[in-house]
């Protein structure tokens, strides 16, 4: 019980403190609960879900393939998932990564379109596949997003 007491106060002081030692330098307190937020969902990729429903994949390679969508490292904050955003160095998108994003309404990929199709996507992943997408090479108003201002981008 004595540990206990121990182990709880000393928690207690350090999140006291910590915010005054974190921002005396260069980097804020936010900055060190995102990075130790984030999460790997690859080998060399890693994600983080902000306060506004953006899901973040950075890095480069594969995602891991997920045996069904209660392995998903993001599975229990799925439903708050509105916006992904996807770095162009990612090449495969995991079966069920996004199978339990049901509020998913847009993806921006930070690469071209014709990366974009390049990228394996796994299996039970149709509520990314129905988001919007948005790549770095679109046109602004070309809302089917096929690289053409044509009738069919008319609202």
């Amino acid at each position: 019980m004595k540990r206990w007491k121990t182990l709880t106060a000393l928690v207690l002081c350090l999140a006291l403190l910590l915010p005054t030692v974190v921002n005396a330098g260069s980097i804020s307190f936010e900055d060190l609960i995102n990075a130790a937020n984030k999460i790997k969902c690859g080998e060399d990729l890693t994600w983080i879900l902000d306060k506004d429903g953006t899901l973040t994949i950075s890095g480069t390679g594969p995602m891991t393939e997920f045996t069904s969508a209660s392995k998903v490292p993001w599975h229990l904050k799925s439903a708050l998932v509105k916006t992904v955003v996807i770095e162009k160095g990612v090449t495969t998108v995991g079966a069920y990564a996004f199978s339990s994003c049901g509020n998913l309404t847009d993806v921006y990929y930070e690469g071209t379109r014709a990366q974009w199709n390049a990228i394996s996507i796994g299996s039970n992943n149709d509520p990314l596949l129905a988001a919007a997408l948005h790549c770095a090479d679109a046109q602004p108003y070309d809302l089917d997003a096929d690289g053409k201002l044509t009738t069919d981008d008319a609202v």
